[in-house]
């Protein structure tokens, strides 16, 4: 079922401290403190998204711990994008709630 996805357990992740060894890889990511998801957007190569991150200083401010992945195949923009909004309809997290109207465009 499409929404087994949105189980974060079931998801890999890494500690956010550890950014600097994140797979270069495209795909949706989640961040989260150990209760409750922060922040959820989408990149063509998760490393190197957090070293040029806008939200950073939020994140780190907000107590993010850990980071969710969710991987897409062939940098298929339209998947990234429909998974994307699907966890930002589901978890509603509150640095995406800021600047939803400034969505990047590919």
């Amino acid at each position: 079922m499409e929404y087994e996805i949105l189980e974060l357990s079931r998801l890999p992740w890494m500690q956010f401290e550890l950014k600097g060894h994140f797979p270069q890889l495209a795909g949706v990511y989640v961040c989260a403190d150990n209760w409750s998801v922060i922040y959820v957007g989408r990149t063509k190569n998760l490393r190197q998204r957090f070293y040029q991150h806008h939200k950073i200083a939020d994140m780190v401010e907000l107590g993010i711990t850990k980071v969710h992945f969710r991987f897409v195949l062939d940098n298929d923009v339209r998947e990234l994008s429909r998974l994307e909004k699907l966890f930002i309809d589901a978890f509603e997290p509150p640095l995406n709630r800021i600047a939803r109207s400034k969505r990047r465009k590919w």
